[in-house]
């Protein structure tokens, strides 16, 4: 590679205050279409995307640049510009695209999160700044994207880091000369992000790598750069499609990815994950250098050149590590227990998906490992333990802070039940599942008393939003 194709993606750039030309000049309209962009910026008094360019500039030489406006002049904009502005750049095999923008809002994750693996697992390495405020944002805080905060930002000490997903912490006070002029730009997440886009255009060019594991496994070993490596915990978000070597009995609930079945030796070459629970299968499936899911309950953590790894111990070390002030939860927090016969996943995304349309963003976990194939939160039952019951504390009160949630749903088997004494006490509604004599059943709890019963014929998503009318009556009168 002898020239970095790189993008800003942002509020446009004004050509004349760069040292090259704009290899491209877009703008998506407001229905979605890609068009020149004429724009005057010479008279936007806010120059987010120009002083990103000319920091990208500054530390960077064997490089071409496009500018893609989908913000107002003040930095505003719709998420949807983004789906086009990413497809333009696919189109125009862009390779690095500079995003010192986001949305912390919970509904939109869903949709960033597939475009963005379709992007990566086509090549494209995204940088993206994270929201000053500190919450969650998307894309920065997926496993696909290098997420990007300044140096000194407070929400990436200690705490913070292990819930927002933030790889590099990065300079962003830079020496920039503007029309003869020299300017510090300011103290910002969105001036970090260009620093780091300017450095791994070098890696490019040096080392030739292929895909966002690689890269951040060379960030590692580069400290010569003027920026700081975070933790490595990160979700097992990266997925676009899978191939699923997993026994248990798939929920009616669907993957948030796509997935297809078969041996390992009959991998698709567009799957870019492995799933499996069988540790004989684990190592067969590190030859065909594909991502990997381990779901089994041997206690496994593998390193794998190049690609993701994910197992239960990966959750667990990172709730361990999470130290910190004790705080109380101000949330209500909803204990779903459930017997074996149930369709635990289908129960709790339903549930979610109600909460969800309420506009209630509702932290929703499970003890199973395989609830993170349905976009669920996995807390391993290890931390709920007698002993370390701080530790699963302390991480459900940041984990809820930094994404800004309304409520906690907990699923529980009832087997479980009992070793949970403490964890009961912190509940303010249980709700309890049971199979009877091919009916469901589901009675809700609070303050010790029973406050609804309902017996459903069958379990689907009609039945679970009666269930979540009377869970949300009961909430709204405590």
């Amino acid at each position: 590679m002898h020239n970095v194709k790189i993008a800003v993606v942002d509020n446009g750039i004004d050509e004349a205050l760069l040292k090259r030309q704009l290899n491209h000049r877009v703008y998506i309209n407001h229905d979605g279409q890609c068009i020149f962009d004429n724009a005057d910026m010479n008279k936007v008094s806010f120059m987010h995307g120009t002083t990103c360019a000319l920091i990208i500039e500054k530390y960077l030489s064997d490089f071409s640049i496009s500018s893609v406006r989908i913000l107002s002049e003040n930095g505003s904009g719709l998420i949807e510009a983004l789906y086009q502005a990413l497809e333009w750049c696919l189109k125009n095999e862009i390779k690095v695209v500079n995003l010192s923008l986001g949305t912390k809002h919970f509904k939109d994750k869903a949709l960033v999160r597939s475009l963005i693996n379709r992007c990566a697992n086509q090549g494209m390495c995204i940088i993206a700044a994270t929201a000053n405020s500190g919450y969650i944002t998307y894309p920065a805080s997926f496993s696909n994207v290098i997420g990007v905060a300044m140096e000194g930002n407070e929400h990436c000490e200690f705490i913070g880091n292990e819930h927002i997903g933030i790889d590099v912490a990065a300079p962003s006070g830079h020496e920039l000369n503007i029309c003869g002029r020299k300017i510090i730009s300011r103290q910002s997440n969105s001036y970090a992000a260009p620093y780091v886009t300017a450095l791994i255009g070098k890696l490019l060019l040096e080392m030739g790598l292929h895909n966002i594991a690689e890269i951040k496994q060379a960030l590692r070993t580069h400290s010569e750069y003027n920026m700081r490596l975070l933790s490595e915990y990160y979700e097992p978000d990266w997925i676009g499609t899978a191939l699923v070597r997993i026994r248990k009995t798939k929920s009616k609930a669907n993957y948030y990815f796509n997935y297809v079945n078969g041996t390992i030796s009959q991998v698709p070459d567009h799957a870019d994950t492995i799933i499996t629970d069988n540790l004989a299968e684990l190592e067969e499936a590190g030859e065909y250098n594909k991502n990997i899911v381990y779901l089994g309950k041997e206690n496994i953590e593998k390193n794998i050149s190049g690609r993701f790894f994910w197992s239960p111990k990966k959750r667990l070390k990172q709730i361990f590590n999470c130290v910190g002030e004790k705080k109380e939860l101000n949330i209500p927090v909803i204990l779903c227990e459930f017997d074996e016969s149930m369709d635990e996943m289908f129960l709790l995304t339903e549930l979610r998906r109600n909460f969800n349309e309420d506009n209630y963003n509702i932290y929703t976990a499970s003890l199973e490992a395989d609830s993170i194939l349905y976009d669920l939160e996995y807390i391993p039952r290890e931390c709920l333990e007698a002993g370390d019951i701080k530790y699963f504390n302390s991480f459900i009160y940041w984990q809820t802070y930094y994404k800004q949630s309304d409520g906690i749903i907990l699923g529980i088997k009832e087997n479980v039940i009992l070793e949970c004494g403490e964890l009961l006490q912190q509940t303010d509604m249980r709700i309890v599942f049971k199979q009877l004599e091919g009916k469901q059943e589901a009675t809700v709890w609070c303050d010790g008393a029973a406050y609804c019963k309902k017996i459903f014929e069958k379990t689907d998503s009609g039945s679970i939003k009666l269930l979540y009318q009377n869970i949300k009556r009961v909430l709204t009168e405590k």
